[in-house]
């Protein structure tokens, strides 16, 4: 066992309750199996195990039956990594990474650049704490949300939506940053993504839809930024009741994702219970005291 796995296993604490895996390298398809009390252990174990090069020590959920990793053997896991591969254009300025880095700030983690990252093309990894453990199945949905709510100016690696697939741990030199308070809410998070739509059950003729909200969220100044797939990066209207002093909150534009209807949320407790129709309520009374 290498002397990085030997720092791991003194971690390893069965009454623990934050499984995961660690392989060598990234031909090693039975990953060794570990387990700390909680996240703030989860991340020594990153300041603990390092890459010495590209391709060796990842990090996994736990894998069931034989230990195999593979996508059936793939165990319920608390945490969701992400892999920012610069961005599309060639470069990731770093204002422009740094506004990726506040966005995944509104939840509790971490984060480290990679090897090839540099000034002017930033390229990290991010890990979140969940506040529950989730399937494999979830685990994708939650990944694939959060990514899409990203700014555009990064481009993401998509295959670590998928838990099972090895997300590789920092280089010897690399600085961890942790950032946040607050698990991310994964109920709060699956209740945003609707069902696949059937077939022949929706008409658009049939649903209310808002086409001018995103204009009027314009004109009265809530609006701050276009993410990704018709999301809108927005200041809650509701924030002077926020008790964090974050203010931001989501819009979504009308879509067959949402059957287009559109949706709002925003992760402050205040807000757990407002949707889109809030939102709209919100700024019909505001334009209204506007005109008065």
């Amino acid at each position: 066992m290498s002397e990085n796995l030997q720092a791991c296993a003194l971690l390893k604490k069965p009454e623990g309750g934050f499984e995961f895996s660690i392989g060598e390298s990234m031909y090693v398809n039975y990953p060794k199996f570990g387990q700390v009390h909680d996240f703030e252990e989860f991340i020594d174990v990153f300041e603990l195990v390092r890459a010495p090069k590209k391709g060796t020590f990842y990090i996994t959920p736990a894998f069931s039956n034989d230990g195999r990793r593979c996508n059936h053997n793939c165990k319920e896991h608390r945490y969701a990594g992400f892999d920012l591969d610069g961005s599309s254009e060639g470069s990731l300025e770093d204002d422009q990474y740094a506004e990726i880095c506040l966005q995944m700030s509104a939840w509790r983690g971490f984060r480290y650049e990679t090897a090839s990252s540099s000034q002017g093309n930033r390229r990290a990894r991010f890990i979140l704490e969940l506040d529950r453990p989730v399937s494999r199945e979830d685990g994708m949905k939650v990944r694939k949300f959060i990514r899409e709510l990203m700014p555009k100016v990064g481009n993401w690696d998509k295959s670590c939506d998928n838990p099972a697939q090895p997300l590789f741990m920092a280089p010897v030199d690399a600085f961890l940053i942790r950032f946040g308070e607050r698990p991310l809410p994964v109920d709060e998070v699956l209740a945003l993504i609707p069902p696949p739509l059937k077939v022949g059950i929706f008409r658009r003729s049939e649903v209310v839809r808002n086409e001018s909200l995103l204009a009027r969220l314009q004109v009265s100044g809530y609006w701050q930024a276009e993410l990704n797939n018709q999301i809108h990066k927005i200041e809650c209207p509701w924030a002077d009741e926020h008790s964090n002093g974050r203010t931001e909150a989501f819009y979504f534009e009308p879509s067959e994702r949402n059957r287009f209807v559109g949706g709002f949320h925003c992760f402050h407790s205040h807000c757990r219970q407002r949707n889109i129709g809030h939102l709209i309520q919100q700024l019909d009374c505001q334009e209204a005291t506007n005109a008065a």
